[in-house]
């Protein structure tokens, strides 16, 4: 009862100060969607009107108040299926922005909901997500654990998708740790999984393309490369409104193309595959597309030596990537020491390295704290859902007990009743008997009175 009262606390906390923060339309909006809620019957139509709205606002702040909100009432009505799909709503909101210890507590809510209802899905594509961000900001070794429990925990429930979903984080983890070779064989083994969808399939091939292109295997890099550029463009000709959904991926797509020939210094295929790219390029592209577009660019400069052209490109991405992916910023900081060594300017290029070594010891001790943070973290969790099972058990077996000792009592009552019914039944007989006799010999007296006389 405390915990649920400091959870409570703590859901109001986090409600009053995404609250205080609101503009006066955005507080106008979320207003006027809770009137509208709480003005409708207490069904599952209304928890459904606010799933919408907030996936129709996940984008601003207060969005989660309406999840949450939509989350609990799912809850009270009992609905599973709205609960599932709105404990993996909460999560993305978490994931869009990024928030990793938010992501994780949130993805032990939705490992409690899934198993609850014995569909995985949601929980194993999650669970992904968390590990691919954790790669990104450097705990490699521990996702790469995490993604080996992740199989083991998939097989024990005899989850072929999950499995799936597995190789795939294996394969992610061994590319960001430049394990080209291990994180192909996942990636393979992912491939031959039954279950694998379109989606997951274009995933793979993404990364045993970057597994390829990191062993500088041309010839199936480009194998694989065409193989997801012919579902990409199969899936964006079916309707004309679908490219711009595709349009991100097929920029992607071309960019690989870019990384490979750029390994391996192929100039004229480096520039023919850099145009073509350039026709799906936006400025309001998904950042990672942002960072490699310009990083390509930067590639075919740097091999043509057009240092004018070729530092802006990077300075570009090292502006956009400041403090969001320290990591990747970190690369991106080395790969330009290197061209200003190449370019000729070697103080400039020694200055950059040192840069590099003061930044590279601060993030390596961040990220050991980081680590350590989260593994502690997830103790806790852990802790507090098998004490919340152990609650949930200790109440099943109270409410099991009460209602043994209620039957128990119940039967003793209908027993002893039936056995007095029985009583009177006897007693009433045995009166009846005595009441005929008595009646038989009250006649019998009557006739020989007459007889007397």
């Amino acid at each position: 009862m405390r915990r649920r009262f400091y959870i409570l606390l703590i859901l109001l906390g986090s409600v009053l100060h995404v609250s205080a923060g609101l503009t006066s339309e955005e507080q106008t909006l979320r207003d006027s969607i809770f009137n509208v809620y709480h003005s409708m019957p207490a069904d599952t139509m209304r928890v459904e009107y606010l799933k919408s709205m907030y996936q129709q606002n996940i984008r601003a702040d207060w969005s989660i108040e309406l999840a949450d909100s939509a989350l609990q009432a799912a809850r009270v009505l009992g609905n599973g299926r709205l609960e599932l799909m709105l404990c993996h709503e909460a999560f993305r909101y978490s994931q869009y922005r990024g928030d990793l210890q938010e992501m994780e507590w949130r993805l032990a809510v939705l490992k409690e909901c899934c198993y609850r209802q014995k569909s995985y899905e949601y929980y194993f594509s999650a669970w992904e997500a968390v590990l691919d961000l954790q790669c990104s900001r450097g705990n490699i070794e521990y996702a790469i654990l995490q993604a080996k429990q992740m199989k083991a925990d998939a097989e024990e429930l005899g989850y072929e998708k999950g499995i799936c979903t597995s190789y795939i984080a294996l394969g992610s983890a061994y590319g960001y740790s430049e394990q080209y070779a291990e994180g192909a064989e996942a990636y393979k083994e992912a491939l031959k999984c039954p279950t694998i969808s379109t989606r997951e399939k274009l995933d793979t091939y993404w990364g045993l393309s970057g597994c390829y292109i990191g062993l500088k295997d041309e010839e199936n890099a480009v194998i694989i490369l065409n193989q997801e550029k012919e579902i990409l463009e199969k899936l964006a000709g079916a309707k004309p409104t679908n490219y711009p959904l595709y349009r991100d991926r097929l920029l992607d797509n071309q960019l690989r193309f870019c990384q490979l020939y750029a390994k391996i210094k192929e100039i004229p295929k480096l520039k023919s595959h850099l145009l073509i790219a350039k026709k799906h390029y936006t400025e309001n592209v998904f950042l990672p597309y942002y960072f490699q577009y310009h990083l390509s660019w930067a590639d075919y400069y740097h091999l043509v030596q057009d240092w004018h052209a070729c530092f802006p490109e990077l300075d570009l991405v090292l502006e956009r990537s400041k403090g969001m992916q320290p990591w990747y910023e970190q690369n991106v900081r080395k790969t330009k020491a290197q061209y200003l060594w190449d370019a000729g300017r070697q103080e400039d290029a020694l200055e950059a390295y040192k840069e590099i070594v003061q930044i590279g010891d601060s993030l390596i001790q961040y990220f050991r704290e980081q680590q350590t943070e989260t593994v502690q973290s997830n103790y806790r969790i852990k802790k507090e859902l098998m004490k919340q099972a152990e609650n949930e058990n200790k109440v099943r077996w109270l409410t099991f007990a009460s209602a043994m000792v209620l039957f128990i009592i119940i039967l003793v009552f209908t027993v002893r009743t039936l056995y007095f019914r029985s009583l009177l039944r006897k007693d009433e007989a045995e009166t009846r008997a005595a009441s005929e006799l008595a009646r038989k010999a009250n006649h019998m007296k009557d006739i020989f009175k007459e007889y007397s006389r």
